[in-house]
């Protein structure tokens, strides 16, 4: 699964000028609808991301079908004052839910990139 995560998604994304592209890939068989994000950690903490970081996303949110790619481009408009900037994009399965079903569960997986 992490093998599939890191094909989707770049671990770090260059900043420059408060500028980046990175490309995004759906590595599974079935479409995705995915959101992009910038938020900040503290140093200390780089797991949990905090608020949202004011940016410039183009585009915030697309679905890829099986196989399709998308470049992505942002523009953090803020200085982040000593923290670490993460690229949050979450994963959501495209799926037709049956008639018949009673419950039905999507699980939706959401990656964290370094923005350097």
């Amino acid at each position: 699964m992490i093998a599939l995560l890191l094909q989707q998604v770049a671990p770090v994304v260059v900043l420059f000028h408060g500028g980046a592209t990175t490309l995004m890939r759906n590595t599974s068989a079935m479409p995705q609808t995915v959101t992009v994000e910038v938020r900040a950690t503290s140093p200390t903490d780089t797991i949990t991301p905090r608020a949202t970081v004011a940016a410039l996303i183009s585009p915030a949110s697309f679905t890829l079908g099986p196989g399709e790619r998308q470049v992505v481009r942002l523009h953090v408009r803020v200085d982040p004052h000593g923290a670490v900037l993460r690229m949050l994009s979450c994963w959501t399965p495209v799926e037709r839910v049956a008639a018949t079903a009673r419950v039905h569960l999507i699980t939706r997986v959401c990656v964290n990139a370094v923005l350097r």
